[in-house]
């Protein structure tokens, strides 16, 4: 791989080893995508955050727009990762 860093990030479910092995060997190798563990562990916003944003909110806590694209969650649990775009 090159100094550059590829403009994609191959998410792959914890304890997928042979999967994580496959995407290495094949798409990290010829620099296409960088594959790495996910390791988020549950929700980052509080109990209150939530019940916020249910409820809409305050108009000055209001995003204009959803920072993150929601996942298709079906389907990366079905494949056991994900390709997400690098932010530039």
């Amino acid at each position: 791989m090159t100094g550059r860093r590829p403009p994609y990030v191959a998410v792959v479910r914890p304890g997928e080893r042979e999967l994580y092995g496959m995407l290495r060997d094949y798409l990290e190798t010829r620099g296409l995508v960088e594959v790495v563990w996910d390791r988020r562990l549950g929700e980052r916003r509080s109990p209150a955050d939530r019940r916020r944003s249910r409820r809409g909110g305050t108009p000055e806590s209001r995003r204009r727009a959803e920072r993150r694209e929601r996942l298709p969650r079906e389907r990366a649990d079905q494949l056991g990762f994900f390709i997400a775009r690098r932010r530039s």
